[in-house]
């Protein structure tokens, strides 16, 4: 118990700084795509990226010293390599396709343009980018079919959204064609 308190004291600077600088960026991507970001759109976007990045890079890196200090990589594999022969590859692949579903769906609320979608796709594709590269130059592998894995789930839960929103534009259209004149 003791060392997890420890570990939260450590960590409190870094949780500080990326809580301001995730609602920094929530409000400047919101007002780029043409939507002024609500609160709580913000607080869900900024407790998913924390949860995203936590559970991608943070948790694997035993001290935060080690947050900054880059070695060689243990494998880079460029290849797509999914195997369903047994469970454990078919939970980290269901696992790495529902990491991004949140991406897609919360992407959507903070874009309005009509190619929102495909830029909420391609932020999500950056990201996984992002998060392997920077497994790779912390001695960990990169797996080509991670990012293909995270770029589905990504796209899953845009189409998710996006279906949302037209199930709602519909209802709202019948309410409005029913009601008396």
């Amino acid at each position: 118990m003791i060392e997890l308190i420890e570990l939260a004291i450590d960590a409190l600077p870094f949780a500080m700084a990326f809580c301001v600088v995730a609602t920094i960026v929530s409000y400047i991507i919101g007002y780029c795509f043409g939507r002024r970001p609500t609160l709580w759109k913000v607080l869900i976007a900024t407790l998913y990226l924390g949860c995203l990045l936590y559970g991608t890079i943070i948790d694997r890196i035993a001290d935060w010293s080690e947050l900054w200090i880059w070695e060689m990589p243990h494998s880079f594999d460029m290849g797509f390599q999914l195997t369903l022969n047994d469970a454990n590859s078919a939970i980290h692949g269901l696992f790495n396709i529902a990491l991004f579903i949140p991406w897609g769906i919360c992407g959507i609320f903070f874009c309005k343009r009509i190619y929102g979608g495909l830029v909420v796709i391609l932020s999500g594709c950056l990201m996984s980018g992002f998060i392997e590269i920077f497994q790779v130059f912390h001695g960990m592998s990169f797996d080509g079919s991670d990012f293909v894995l995270n770029t589905i789930g990504c796209i899953i839960g845009v189409l998710l959204a996006l279906h949302f929103f037209c199930c709602i534009q519909r209802r709202r259209r019948k309410q409005i064609a029913d009601m008396p004149t």
